[in-house]
Formats: C-alpha cells, sequence, structure tokens
C-alpha cells in the first residue's frame, strides 16, 4: 500500500500555475481522497504570498469535483515556490484521511468543453442522461443557460453537476430562487461573497450560495463570477475550462450537506 506521485508532477504544477488541477487517481477509498483533497483546499488559502504575506498566496480555489480519473481540485497561484508545499500537503491530509493506494497526478485531457464525454469509459457514461446527469439527479431545479455542462458525477446518493456559463449571475440567482420556491424546495441559507471575503483582491471574484433543502433532497449550489479583473489575456490563456462569465455547481444530497 503506497501513495505515488506521478513523474513530472512537479515540473507540471510549475508550468501550469495560473491553473493547477490535481487529481487523485486510483484511490483504494475515493471519498476519503475526495475528503482529503476539501482540507487541502483549506490548507492552500493558509499559505501566505511571499510577495505580500498579509495576502493568501492562491487567486482561487476550486471546489472539489468528482471526474472519472477521481477526485480533483483546481488553483491559481503565483507563488510557484510553493508548489512542493501543496504536494506535501496532498500527500499529508491523504494520509490522515485513511487512503493507502492512490497517485496524485493531473488530468489527461487537458480540455473542457462540449466533447467532454470523448474518452470517457462506455460503463461511465451509461450512469448519465440525455441531460448528462445522474438519472437521479432532480429535474426541476433550474440549471444556468447560456452554458453548458462542463463535468458531473455522483455516487449513491450524492450527485453533482458543474456548468460554465454566460448568463448574468444576478439573472440566474433570481431565476433560482423563484425555480425553487416554485418546485417546492425551502432555502435555508444564502450568501453573496465579494473579493476581500473570498480573501481575494477587490473585484476579482464574486461568489453566491445558495443551500436549499425539501422533497427527500439537501442541496447546494455555488455561483462563481469571474469578472474582467481576474480574467485578463494571461488568465485566460491557462485557464484549462472555457473561461466564461461564471461558473456553477448543483449539489444535492440524501443526506445534509
Amino acid at each position: 500500500m503506497t501513495i505515488q506521485v506521478r513523474p513530472g508532477m512537479n515540473d507540471y504544477m510549475r508550468e501550469a500555475a495560473g491553473a493547477c488541477r490535481i487529481q487523485v487517481q486510483d484511490a483504494d477509498d475515493v471519498a476519503a481522497a475526495r475528503r482529503a483533497l476539501e482540507l487541502v483546499s483549506r490548507d492552500l488559502w493558509d499559505l501566505a504570498n511571499p510577495d505580500e504575506p498579509s495576502e493568501a498566496a492562491p487567486s482561487f480555489v476550486s471546489d472539489v469535483e468528482t471526474l472519472p480519473g477521481g477526485p480533483m481540485i483546481w488553483f491559481d497561484m503565483d507563488a510557484v515556490e510553493l508548489m512542493p508545499t501543496v504536494l506535501e500537503a496532498v500527500m499529508r491530509r491523504l494520509r490522515e484521511c485513511g487512503v493507502g493506494t492512490a497517485t496524485i497526478g493531473w488530468p489527461d485531457d487537458e480540455t473542457h468543453d462540449e466533447s467532454r464525454n470523448e474518452g470517457v469509459p462506455e460503463h461511465v457514461l451509461s450512469r448519465y442522461d440525455e441531460r448528462g446527469l445522474s438519472p437521479e439527479f432532480p429535474d426541476d431545479i433550474p440549471f444556468p443557460s447560456l452554458g453548458y455542462l462542463q463535468s458531473a458525477g455522483g455516487s449513491t446518493d450524492r450527485f453533482h453537476g458543474t456548468w460554465n456559463s454566460d448568463e448574468p449571475v444576478d439573472d440566474y440567482v433570481g431565476r433560482l430562487r423563484s425555480g425553487l420556491a416554485a418546485a417546492g424546495y425551502r432555502i435555508v441559507r444564502e450568501a453573496d461573497l465579494t473579493g476581500p471575503q473570498l480573501k481575494q483582491p477587490d473585484d476579482e471574484l464574486r461568489r453566491v450560495v445558495m443551500m436549499f433543502e425539501g422533497k427527500g433532497w439537501f442541496g447546494g449550489i455555488s455561483v462563481v463570477q469571474f469578472t474582467d479583473g481576474f480574467l485578463n489575456e494571461a488568465r485566460r490563456q491557462q485557464l484549462l475550462h472555457d473561461p466564461r462569465r461564471a461558473q456553477i455547481r448543483v449539489e444535492v444530497s440524501r443526506q445534509p450537506l
């Protein structure tokens, strides 16, 4: 039983600093690997910027995504000298969460677009319906428009989808709020967070979070708005997903999130 690091990982992390993706592959316990990456995402925010010690080193850290190849996070951090520290944190968290066997690497597919199913094994694709989501995923939750489904996944009682969308954030949030109420769900928490609250420079990012429940489901929706300040030309070239105006993640579970 061993946790390995994919050859070339250090070089990859330095070269992909603007949108570095870390994926835990072939884990003997995928749920534990996901928990480990959730802790790593917090560890990333605790890293101080070497040039501005009062600020966090990363400018953005994603939620954990469960892809066919394993759970993954991505982040934007210019301080490449901290990449070995990040790798050490991944290794430590995997061990703390009880993962015995895994490979720390990055996804081989370097694109996210409408051809997201290309190369995905047929037995994996069979778990999704015509929406690109698990069939169990509720069909009365308002999904984003003016974009496309980037990734989806799930297990027995927990499912998620992530969209890139050009729909204005306020339009989607308003449509989401009224649509959830009309469908019989109850919104239990809503927050609209801006740059300073997210440890970001002013005007860099905005994140709207909405938690809801009903019909035997507990749900969470995160809307991250990429502003012009965040999507400058350099970052447009570095980002591995289509640089739409917003990234929206919808997650539902039979158990409280």
